[in-house]
């Protein structure tokens, strides 16, 4: 077996940090801002464009950009900002997001009532106001497509859409009532807007649910669930009061864009942006850019721009090709929020593919993407998991994505596999909890990170909590970590397997604290590993922490190289190491043996510079024996006389005992009751 050496997660960063958008062969979205856009690309060379194409896991037919998805229209996309995991880059935050409607004559505007209402649609240039109204848009006899009524027998106007056409769901500054439902079939458009448009010299509200769907063969270039709030002329609101649905069953003609369950709320200035919505529940199939469940809200000055998400998030990928899912709300500004209820992301269908996968908020230049709730995030017969997984939040430049619940992240029937990127091997990392980059930024778990990979074969960097990165915190309340039937990955005739580290990471000895948890434990079954760790991960290495850290063997199938920086071993057989650390120096690991017998072999290392106080028994004492290649702890007896832990060695090796004063710095608080 060789070892995949923290498997090159530091040079993925900075892969992404270029923002290179074609690994997987995958493009950016021409909706995003020209010049955000123009900033990124520069940022990359065509040479290491070539060699992502190259080396990235193979799979066949990956998307490319279209002429249908490279329209423009007045009405810009939220810019694209997380293409880096670590830090949100400064071009992508400064891409100005403007509108105008300039030059649209009033010969221009056509408004027609519906037979069900006496709402009317309103179609400015390239733009539809639905204003309330359930529309259907689709081809006609004529081959061209048009606004419909409701059940698609009605036209409404005798105005052709667009591969150009920007479609809002709501009003453009002034507020709406009902049920609003834009059902796209096999047309291509350039956006939609669950809600309305609001500039702030009206309030463009909308009253009811949102249900869009977007079907056929065509891209769904840029959808956004909620209203669009431009503080650029007043205070800008485009809320909507109920539910949003955004349902894509369409097979890309190339690939899906930005797609985001909420709104979008932006400010500049002192006047603040409002889109927020009660719900969303969004769902995506096949070739798709990037998916996000909540709202998009930037504030770069002294007006706030909310768009949360009061209640729950649901994002379902179904057999998708997908490079980014950001499962919450993002906020860049001071003055800016994106916050969820909760949040359930799944992965459904079969063959999927992603790069990157967020459970939470994104939170960038001290904005709020906090999750008041609990996450689930469920991984499940991904084929190709290839980037980062952060099933937490991610905070940076002093922003907050905190989860006030607890978090879940369940791997089964997946395959994280070895690459190779520029002559290096690469693998996925992995963090159940948050990653927060810089002082004054957090991205805490407050209830427990839970994990479970199950049925699957894991290479990479494998973390039961969070990231912290030049002092943000990432802490977490429990940690709670399980592997059942887990294997490594074959590459090129050769077997890796995954590190796993209980607690956390961080990349500053001093800052151990800033990723610790209360208590943490780690069950392995029937599953092959490389490392188990149950501390911190330090850069490529373990690091000892304060949290209590217990590690629970449940039979003789699993195997592992090593083991570092755990409290409690729980073994039913004996196991075998080749290399340990134990939790501190002069401080034992404590056995918990249940199954053998005295006499019998508890533990086996292979190697030099084992040292005899590396275990000690719980309600027993070990005899201790060492060659110059190995060195054995065997049951001597159990239930040994209280005032003392004895580990017993052969007699030309010195005895070692632990009184009770020093055995309770090792012991559980469940040992401790009893």
């Amino acid at each position: 077996m060789k070892r995949l050496k923290k498997p090159a997660a530091w040079l993925t960063a900075i892969f992404l940090a270029l923002g290179l958008a074609t690994l997987g062969n995958l493009s950016y979205a021409a909706e995003e801002p020209l010049e955000a856009k123009k900033d990124l690309q520069a940022a990359s060379s065509s040479e290491n464009v070539a060699a992502s194409e190259e080396e990235k896991p193979a799979s066949a037919d990956r998307p490319t950009e279209t002429a249908e998805s490279q329209q423009t229209t007045t009405a810009p996309e939220p810019e694209v900002t997380e293409t880096s995991k670590k830090e949100t880059t400064e071009a992508q935050n400064s891409a100005a997001a403007k509108i105008s409607n300039e030059g649209v004559s009033e010969k221009d505007v056509k408004m027609k009532k519906t037979a069900a209402s006496d709402q009317e649609i309103m179609i400015e240039g390239s733009t539809l106001y639905a204003q309330g109204t359930s529309i259907v848009i689709k081809k006609d006899s004529d081959g061209k497509a048009y606004v419909f009524d409701a059940s698609g027998n009605s036209r409404l106007s005798d105005t052709p859409v667009t591969s150009g056409f920007t479609i809002y769901g709501g009003g453009k500054n002034k507020p709406a009532k009902g049920n609003v439902t834009i059902d796209i079939q096999n047309v291509q458009v350039s956006r939609i807007y669950g809600g309305g448009f609001s500039d702030g010299t009206g309030n463009a509200d909308l009253s009811g649910n949102v249900s869009i769907k977007v079907s056929g063969t065509v891209n769904a270039s840029s959808v956004c669930g909620g209203g669009y709030a431009n503080a650029s002329k007043g205070n800008a609101s485009a809320n909507v009061s109920g539910s949003v649905t955004v349902d894509i069953p369409s097979v890309p003609s190339s690939n899906h864009g930005n797609l985001y369950g909420g709104g979008y709320a932006y400010t500049t200035g002192a006047y603040n942006a409002s889109a927020d919505v009660a719900s969303v529940n969004i769902s995506v199939t096949s070739r798709t850019y990037s998916l996000r469940g909540g709202g998009y809200a930037t504030a770069n000055g002294d007006g706030k721009a909310s768009a949360d998400v009061s209640g729950s998030v649901s994002c379902t990928m179904k057999s998708v090709d997908i490079r980014e899912v950001y499962s919450g709300g993002y906020a860049s500004g001071a003055n800016a929020h994106a916050s969820c209820g909760s949040i359930t992301s799944s992965f459904a269908g079969s063959g999927n593919e992603v790069m990157i996968f967020h459970g939470g908020g994104d939170a960038s230049n001290q904005a709020c993407a906090d999750v008041s709730g609990s996450i689930t995030a469920n991984l499940s017969n991904c084929s190709n998991i290839y980037g980062y997984v952060t099933a937490g939040g991610t905070a940076s430049g002093g922003g907050s994505a905190d989860v006030n619940g607890s978090v879940s992240l369940n791997v089964v029937n997946s395959v994280s596999p070895v690459g190779e990127q520029w002559g290096n091997l690469v693998a996925a990392a992995f963090h159940t909890g948050g990653q927060a980059s810089g002082q004054g930024s957090s991205a805490d778990v407050k209830g427990t990170c839970s994990t479970l990979y199950k049925d699957s074969e894991i290479v990479g960097t494998i973390v039961g909590g969070g990231e912290s990165v030049s002092g943000g915190s990432a802490r977490s309340g429990k940690i709670s970590f399980s592997l059942e039937n887990v294997k490594g990955n074959e590459y090129k005739g050769t077997m890796y397997y995954g590190d796993y580290i209980l607690v956390g990471e961080v990349d500053d000895e001093s800052s151990r604290s800033l990723a610790e948890s209360s208590q943490a434990a780690m069950t392995v079954t029937n599953s092959k590993t490389e490392f188990l760790w149950g501390g911190l991960l330090l850069k490529g290495n373990s690091l000892s922490c304060k949290t209590g850290s217990d590690l629970i063997i449940k039979d003789s199938a699993s195997t592992f190289d090593g083991i570092a920086h755990f409290d409690t071993l729980s073994v039913s057989h004996p196991i075998t190491v080749s290399s340990f650390e134990p939790k501190s120096d002069g401080v034992p690991t404590l056995l918990k043996v249940t199954g053998l017998s005295a006499g019998k072999t508890a533990v086996t290392f292979h190697g030099s510079g084992a040292e005899q106080n590396w275990f000690a028994l719980r309600n027993g004492t070990l005899n201790y024996n060492e060659t110059a290649e190995s060195a054995v702890w065997k049951i001597a007896s159990y239930n040994t006389p209280s005032g003392s832990i004895a580990v017993q060695q052969p007699p030309e090796a010195p005895g070692v005992a632990l009184e009770n004063s020093d055995a309770g710095h090792f012991l559980t608080q469940e040992d401790r009751e009893k």
